[in-house]
């Protein structure tokens, strides 16, 4: 036992160490790094012309940490119009169809591991899928390099433009319509992965439940036959 408790306390010291780097990590240089790339995406996106308007948010706390890249809402050229009887006719009343979301999220979560999610645009006219897919991770702080975080944006703009009623699909190449559906087919396995893990925690849940019910049966089958307590 003595030998038990002294590697466990060996692992614990190690994995508590890991995890303080992975923070000081992100904090030191990886956000950093995620920030300028953004930065960078943004002022291309602005000289090529690109309809949406960006914008770099960040939250940071001692143990976590986000970085976000929002869209601003923008109209689509698409009004829904809703027509009533009045005593000189018919009136008509247009309301624009506005269009929201696409996020780009990088994150660190509280095990100290990044993560890439992007949220695809939505309306009135297009709702997403999911709302959040996932792009790249979880990746140790020390890897997320910059061709990293261009190729999570790649992905993004992706995203952005096959879920925007402005592009759609139509303004993608056959390849980009092929990288579109993998990377839903990535975040469709990554959630089946997660699943699985969630479902092997409630089965040894169950198993612990089913181990104590048992005992309790065995224990009152024994009282109440022997009359004696266990």
């Amino acid at each position: 036992m003595r030998r038990s408790v002294a590697l466990a306390t060996t692992q614990l010291n190690h994995s508590a160490a890991l995890l303080e780097y992975r923070r000081i990590n992100w904090r030191v240089e990886t956000n950093h790094r995620i920030r300028w790339e953004l930065e960078a995406f943004v002022r291309i996106a602005g000289e090529a012309g690109l309809p949406f308007v960006f914008h770099i948010q960040q939250y940071d706390n001692p143990n976590e940490g986000v970085i976000q890249l929002t869209a601003e809402r923008s109209f689509t050229g698409v009004v829904d119009r809703k027509t009533t009887m009045t005593p000189v006719g018919l009136s008509h009343v247009d309301t624009p169809v506005v269009e929201s979301g696409g996020e780009f999220v990088a994150s660190q979560s509280a095990a100290g591991m990044v993560h890439f999610i992007a949220h695809p645009r939505r309306s009135d006219r297009g709702t997403p899928k999911r709302k959040e897919l996932f792009l790249l991770g979880p990746l140790d702080p020390t890897e997320v390099t910059s061709n990293v975080v261009q190729r999570a944006l790649y992905r993004y703009l992706l995203v952005l433009q096959s879920s925007s009623l402005v592009g759609s699909e139509n303004s993608l190449s056959f390849a980009g319509r092929v990288r579109v559906r993998w990377i839903y087919f990535r975040d469709l396995r990554r959630r089946y992965e997660l699943y699985r893990s969630l479902l092997a925690l409630r089965n040894e849940w169950g198993k612990a439940l089913v181990a104590g019910l048992i005992a309790v049966v065995v224990a009152f089958v024994a009282f109440y036959f022997t009359g004696s307590k266990i």
